[in-house]
């Protein structure tokens, strides 16, 4: 059983929470593409590591969620009076249980693997159930904004999709959330 990462409700209204988390140590992995084969790739490669392929060949719990936020944009400009957004880059985290901080952590084999602790944070969180497609994430991402300015809540403009699903679950059972780190 997959366990997930803890947090406190401060505030909640219909599918939108104010939550605030303590630090979590993560594996995380950056890859370029669009936001699905990016996911589909750094799942694979963090899987891998999870399952052994690390320094001392330890099986690390599985721990949810899974993080997704885009780094950077990478633009086709090509022909020169047009601007066509190509591909993204994406960094990708696996969560690790709670109860190891980074020292305990084992040293990932592969070198595209990154062990970093994300600090206490304050969030904004919105939870859906539909597929993770992108006309659903970002009419999600959309109605969080809309709160948030509505309610004159300041956050950084840089959202985190958040994946609670087994690749065997249907998608209509899906924990999908959405996230922007308040300002203090």
């Amino acid at each position: 059983m997959i366990k997930d990462i803890t947090y406190t409700i401060e505030k909640e209204h219909d599918d939108i929470q104010i939550r605030n988390y303590r630090k979590n140590v993560v594996a995380e992995v950056t890859v370029i593409g669009s936001r699905r084969d990016a996911s589909k790739e750094a799942f694979t490669t963090l899987s891998h590591y999870i399952r052994g392929e690390n320094t001392v060949e330890q099986r690390i719990p599985m721990t949810g969620p899974i993080s997704q936020v885009s780094s950077q944009r990478i633009t086709m400009t090509y022909p020169v009076f047009q601007e066509w957004p190509l591909l993204d880059e994406w960094s990708i985290a696996f969560f690790m249980p709670e109860d190891m901080n980074q020292e305990d952590i084992p040293k990932p084999k592969n070198s595209s693997i990154y062990i970093r602790t994300i600090p206490e944070r304050r969030v904004a969180a919105i939870t859906f159930s539909d597929a993770m497609l992108d006309k659903n994430v970002y009419r999600h991402e959309r109605e969080l904004r809309t709160y948030l300015k509505n309610y004159n809540i300041a956050f950084e403009d840089k959202s985190t999709y958040i994946y609670y699903n087994s690749p065997r679950m249907p998608w209509f059972l899906y924990h999908n959330e959405i996230l922007f780190t308040l300002k203090e």
